[in-house]
């Protein structure tokens, strides 16, 4: 095996590690290998913010046969925000496994993370639990999700429409009233609310703006009965949303429990769900560390002993 590692070099070699991302994470979803690429296709070459140069390849002579993407955000916690480089698309072909490659993979993009990011944060499937450990990336995250059956409200003064490419200026004001100082909270530029219009498409989520007295006053992004983001201002309660729902549903809001939602809730027989999980899940890892920090250390770098983590459904790569 004649085994290098680097940045991407050309389109073909994009085709080619498009395919094998493809072909691998589409078995553990119920999306066909051809829906999945064109899934992924969008979010490595349909918007200019994530470059050709921060997909890292491992290759045998010409066949690539491992592919980390890098994807850059901020991410604030405790209202710090951090330089933050997200580990996406991590895999290798199924016959280069046990051979250490993926080790050697992991190694070369951490180093470039190191360059000018403060923390490195992955998504971590359930079956390489305690996998990334070893590389000093820890379960922090508590996957936070409130649950309340509507049996009160079916009728409110508000309105909703689809949302529309011109009203996202107005949700990114809403998304950061209500998420800014909740730790897990990612920066979004103009280009990543269409990134995330498409991204709702493609999953069958409804988008949906919230109208009162003629003026836009919020918004949320739910499929079915699943809230997977909300935000809204003082104009609207809780209540409205409940009432868009049928009568006895039981709703699912998945959000930090600071969020002003779950405030509106006190009044309401609801229930909240923690899950926190250090060897899987959503993970980070401390960067511009010569030795990988251990769990403990790295809750006290970050300072969030008493503090939950959560990155919400839109906000993952």
């Amino acid at each position: 095996m004649s085994l290098s590692i680097s940045a991407i070099k050309s389109k073909s070699e994009i085709e080619k590690a498009l395919s094998l991302v493809a072909r691998i994470f589409s078995t553990h979803t119920s999306i066909s290998e051809t829906n999945f690429r064109k899934n992924k296709k969008l979010e490595w070459s349909g918007f200019d913010f994530f470059k050709d140069d921060d997909i890292i390849v491992a290759k045998d002579s010409d066949i690539i046969i491992g592919v980390i993407r890098l994807v850059y955000r901020i991410v604030h916690i405790k209202g710090q925000p951090y330089k933050t480089a997200g580990f996406a698309d991590v895999c290798i072909s199924e016959e280069y496994r046990e051979k250490g490659i993926s080790k050697k993979l992991m190694k070369y993009a951490i180093n470039k993370a190191n360059f000018n990011c403060d923390i490195g944060l992955l998504f971590a499937r359930k079956h390489v639990d305690y996998y990334y450990t070893k590389f000093g990336f820890w379960g922090l995250s508590t996957y936070n999700k409130g649950i309340i059956r509507n049996t009160l409200y079916n009728d409110t003064t508000a309105s909703f429409k689809n949302v529309k490419s011109n009203d996202l200026r107005y949700c990114n004001y809403f998304y950061e009233k209500s998420y800014l100082f909740l730790s897990g909270f990612m920066e979004r530029t103009p280009k990543y609310w269409k990134y995330i219009l498409e991204k709702c498409y493609q999953l069958n989520f409804n988008f949906n703006v919230i109208f009162k007295n003629n003026e836009l006053c919020g918004y949320f992004i739910y499929k079915k009965n699943i809230i997977y983001e909300i935000a809204f201002s003082s104009l609207i309660n809780i209540k409205d949303i409940l009432a868009s729902f049928e009568l006895d549903a039981d709703i699912q809001i998945e959000a930090d429990p600071e969020h002003v939602v779950f405030t509106q809730l006190q009044l309401f027989d609801f229930t909240i769900h923690h899950r926190h999980c250090i060897f899987g899940g959503h993970m980070l890892k401390i960067l511009k560390k010569q030795d990988h920090l251990n769990f403990q250390d790295t809750h006290d770098f970050l300072k969030i002993n008493n503090t939950t983590l959560n990155f919400n459904t839109l906000n993952q790569f």
